[in-house]
């Protein structure tokens, strides 16, 4: 609940700084991704919004995501860029957040009783490629190290004649580290 808190008191920031700030020389800005995250497992999508504010070379935002690696989970992020060029092109980037579990079924199948997930650290650094694309748009391209953190507690009941039947807890630490490819919009 304390995340949640968090969050919208971030994105009230956010949208206050945006509104105050509208003559001086920070602007909102919007960046939307779609891409592929590929590891020793394989390759994936992955989509990502981040909403935020630029200040001159600085832009801070929050993200939120799709990441479908091996188990579906929604990211939820603070992102952080620094353009390191002088026409505000190249850029580097770093994003820190926690993972949210989707409803994820079994990769194999068992007799269980229960299947559970729970979230963990995500994380994401690279660098970027920004140009104009329409007017107030432009084009993104990034490359980046993508870490995924997952945690999964399974309880299985051994079939037997007479119950009560013994159960097996199994528990597994799922740590994805890969590579993510992304193109987007900025606006």
């Amino acid at each position: 609940m304390n995340s949640i808190r968090i969050f919208c008191y971030l994105i009230t920031t956010l949208i206050f700084i945006s509104v105050t700030a509208q003559n001086q020389k920070i602007k909102f800005n919007s960046i939307n991704t779609g891409g592929i995250a590929t590891g020793e497992i394989g390759t994936y999508p992955v989509l990502q919004t981040i909403n935020g504010v630029q200040y001159k070379k600085w832009y801070a935002g929050i993200g939120a995501g799709y990441d479908a690696y091996y188990y579906k989970t929604i990211p939820l992020f603070f992102d952080a860029r620094r353009f390191i060029d002088k026409q505000n092109k190249f850029l580097i980037y770093g994003d820190a957040g926690y993972n949210f579990p989707m409803k994820n079924l079994p990769k194999e199948s068992s007799w269980y009783s229960s299947y559970h997930f729970s979230g963990g650290f995500y994380g994401d650094v690279g660098v970027g490629y920004k140009t104009k694309f329409i007017k107030n748009t432009s084009f993104l391209l990034a490359t980046g190290y993508s870490y995924k953190k997952l945690f999964n507690k399974i309880e299985v009941i051994n079939p037997c004649l007479i119950g009560p039947c013994p159960e097996n807890v199994y528990e597994y630490n799922y740590s994805f580290r890969r590579i993510i490819l992304k193109a987007g919009i900025i606006f």
